[in-house]
């Protein structure tokens, strides 16, 4: 059984050193070969061993990673069992839509705002495209109101919601109801009929 919390994120100066104040048995440090190539990996290994937890590194990790990739870093993490998992590296948009992917979540990207924007304000057409591409959604650019709703609604058409109808019918056919009630009122009527022809009778009789 896994637990998963939000990551905790430490970063700065001596950012590594917070290593050893974690506590359990095992770690998973997933990363990339250049991050072992240039050493980091091994610093990451010193701190957990001063820290007395066991390390193993998952170093597959490539540039955008692959749904293949994903699956084998979760088969180390299931065999492995570690306490805790260690990312040692960066990570983006499309990794998380490969991921998404992989367990047939569609995502539908919408590009808001000026395309001619810069700096940090620029919108990355691109992610956005590629993230669309790779879960079978699809892409919008929403650049005013009348865009955005139309974006909107194209959404709910390719995705719509499914409501769960309950309907309400007798188990039994009822139409004997309105025939058997007239069968009374006439058995009814042409009784107290012909008990007022006998009292009358019997009344003509006794005169």
């Amino acid at each position: 059984m896994w637990y998963f919390r939000s990551p905790e994120i430490v970063f700065g100066q001596d950012a590594l050193d917070h290593l050893t104040q974690l506590s359990g048995n095992r770690a998973l440090i997933v990363t990339d070969p250049v991050m072992v190539k240039l050493g980091f990996a091994e610093k990451v290994t010193a701190k957990l061993d001063a820290a007395g937890i066991a390390s193993k590194i998952f170093s597959e990790v490539e540039a955008e990673p692959s749904i293949a990739t994903i699956q084998r870093g979760a088969a180390a993490m299931t065999e492995y069992q570690p306490d805790w998992v260690v990312g040692l590296g960066g990570g983006s948009p499309v990794d998380a839509a490969k991921v998404a992917a992989s367990q047939d979540i569609r995502i539908y990207t919408i590009a808001i705002g000026d395309p001619a924007s810069v700096g940090e304000e620029a919108l990355d057409l691109e992610t956005l495209q590629r993230v669309s591409e790779l879960t079978g959604g699809s892409y919008f650019q929403a650049f005013d109101q009348r865009e955005l709703a139309e974006a909107y609604l194209a959404i709910g058409e390719l995705e719509p919601e499914l409501y769960e109808t309950i309907s309400f019918r007798p188990r039994q056919s009822l139409h004997w109801v309105p025939v058997g009630l007239a069968l009374v009122f006439y058995l009814v009527y042409h009784s107290i009929a012909a008990w007022q022809t006998r009292h009358r009778r019997r009344s003509a009789r006794a005169s």
